[in-house]
């Protein structure tokens, strides 16, 4: 009697309940009614992913935000100016950016007498290094820039 009554206590406690790990390794009983509501939330959040991958025709990745720029936006024209630190022929020229978070923001270029661009002065510094040491070789002393 007693016994047959403590063992159908211990029964429905564990069908009522479910063990699960909480903070420092604890155990907690919680009841079945939320784990359900928890795993019912679970499955709808992966059936959602998987059907927002499924409709899509490649996985999202960095490439797509390229697709998403604008290609009519180009680069203003600030200024072009000669760059006599370098050299007689080189340029110095300015580009305001149309779009993004640094709308605004002027990127510096420096041109070669050959054309050829150079986004910072090391760059062209590297390339005038070069040129020194290939004798005035452009096409080697920009492969090695």
């Amino acid at each position: 009697g007693a016994a047959a009554t403590k063992d159908d206590a211990v029964a429905d406690t564990v069908a009522c309940t479910a063990l699960t790990k909480r903070g420092g390794g604890r155990k907690t009983a919680i009841s079945t009614k939320s784990a359900t509501r928890g795993e019912k939330k679970a499955r709808k959040t992966r059936a959602t992913v998987a059907k927002k991958n499924a409709t899509r025709s490649r996985p999202l990745n960095s490439r797509d935000t390229k697709l998403r720029r604008n290609k009519n936006a180009r680069a203003l024209p600030v200024y072009s100016l000669p760059a006599t630190e370098f050299g007689k022929g080189w340029v110095a020229e300015g580009y305001a950016r149309q779009t993004g978070a640094y709308k605004g923001h002027i990127d510096k270029y420096w041109i070669s007498p050959s054309n050829r661009k150079f986004r910072s002065i090391v760059g062209v510094r590297r390339f005038l290094a070069a040129l020194k040491k290939y004798n005035g070789d452009e096409e080697k002393a920009y492969a090695m820039k």
